[in-house]
């Protein structure tokens, strides 16, 4: 992907990010806040390394998912507790090819609920990835 279209793929999806606000998870019973941290995390890993281009383009292609894999999830995939934060990994199963795309959410120190990052599992990822 060429520079100018990837600067315009990240405006043009943080433009939808900045607009959801926040949507309500009934399988974790609360409102999951779309804040700056999930946005960053789609683009720079855990240590604020930036991720590879491509991954990048990857997240941010599967970002629009993430509002109807959080409504939609009927349980949690996965939960962990990581220095005393709460991850939750919520997954569907989206496309022809059955591809598992998995949401995670993250509880922080004080009790925000924020959508944390979206990606195609591939088997190696984990929950706080």
């Amino acid at each position: 992907m060429e520079h100018k279209e990837y600067r315009k793929l990240i405006e043009h999806r943080r433009s939808w990010y900045k607009t959801v606000k926040k949507v309500y998870c009934p399988c974790l019973k609360t409102d999951v806040i779309f804040n700056s941290k999930g946005f960053y995390h789609v683009r720079y890993d855990g240590s604020g390394k930036e991720r590879p281009i491509n991954e990048q383009v990857d997240r941010l292609n599967l970002l629009p998912l993430s509002v109807g894999i959080i409504v939609q999830a009927e349980k949690v995939h996965r939960h962990r507790i990581t220095k005393g934060l709460d991850y939750w990994s919520l997954q569907e199963m989206i496309g022809s090819e059955e591809a598992e795309i998995r949401v995670v959410i993250r509880k922080t120190k004080p009790g925000q609920v924020i959508f944390y990052s979206i990606f195609k599992d591939n088997g190696k990822k984990t929950v706080n990835e």
